[in-house]
């Protein structure tokens, strides 16, 4: 859009340089020269002044989760942070506590009735807006930042707010008032990794199979979905597995098996048409 609105713009602004006993002296045309010398003109404007190509997206803000917004249609993330999502626990003082409800009602809180603009910075890999936010616009506070420095978020993967998390860090603040890892970092330096924990469907093949199973990480619970046939295996990090897993169809026999370090902790077998087993391990 913006490339349209400049190449319409050239031929009416500008007028081409011509010699003055030229024929095209004063009728007002516009050459190959004049066009070409606006848009270099235009461009080199863009790029002492990157603020002209980035679209800014103003409105009142609904909130997803406290890193992800959606204003006038579009879905956009945090530029530069990474939030508990909204059904996600943490733990502190030996109890869990719904810490990505607590970051979005924070950051709802912050904005209040403030409308929000967002300057673009990019697309994520599903085509999705990627931008620094700003309460009461720009210039206002970003809302990034400021979840980051009321710990209410963790710098993702991106310099920019590495200040601030620390300073959250060190004084307890929001989701650091217990122990906590983004689901992007598998432990924190010199931490022990979590073991690892494997998930393999056997038995006759060709079996189907369908269920849930709930894995315990450092980050709370995540609910992993099964669906296919035998043999499958699924490696996985965590510190507990609890699955309901029914065997679809068929006269033989599913066997469910939870195992670590290489040795079965966890077994159980689904002989006939049809069954269903529970598994676990903590």
């Amino acid at each position: 859009m913006l490339v349209t609105k400049i190449t319409t713009l050239c031929p009416l602004r500008w007028r081409a340089r011509v010699a003055p006993n030229s024929p095209e002296a004063g009728r007002g045309t516009v050459g190959h020269d004049g066009a070409l010398y606006c848009l270099l003109t235009i461009a080199l404007a863009l790029l002492l002044w990157p603020g002209l190509a980035m679209a800014e997206i103003t409105g009142k803000p609904q909130i997803a989760n406290a890193d992800t917004l959606q204003i006038a249609g579009h879905v956009i993330h945090l530029h530069g942070v990474d939030a508990p999502g909204s059904s996600q626990t943490c733990r502190a003082n030996g109890e869990d506590w719904r810490c990505g409800m607590a970051a979005e009602n924070a950051l709802a809180f912050f904005i209040a009735k403030n409308w929000v603009t967002c300057v673009e910075r990019g697309l994520d890999t599903y085509g999705e807006i990627i931008a620094v936010c700003y309460a009461g616009g720009v210039g206002g506070p970003d809302l990034g930042r400021w979840l980051v420095q009321h710990g209410w978020a963790v710098a993702d993967r991106s310099p920019d707010y590495a200040t601030e998390e620390a300073a959250a860090r060190a004084a307890e603040s929001g989701i650091w008032r217990g122990k906590y890892v983004p689901t992007w970092r598998s432990t924190e330096p010199g931490e022990a990794p979590a073991p690892q924990l494997l998930l393999t469907l056997s038995g006759s093949p060709g079996v189907g199979f369908a269920g849930d199973c709930t894995l315990k990480t450092r980050q709370g619970e995540q609910t992993l979905r099964l669906d296919g046939v035998v043999p499958a295996q699924q490696a996985l990090a965590g510190y507990g597995l609890s699955c309901r897993v029914s065997k679809v169809g068929g006269d033989g026999k599913l066997v469910i098996e939870i195992s670590k370090g290489g040795g079965a902790i966890s077994r159980s077998t689904i002989q006939g048409h049809s069954g269903t087993a529970v598994i676990s391990v903590r």
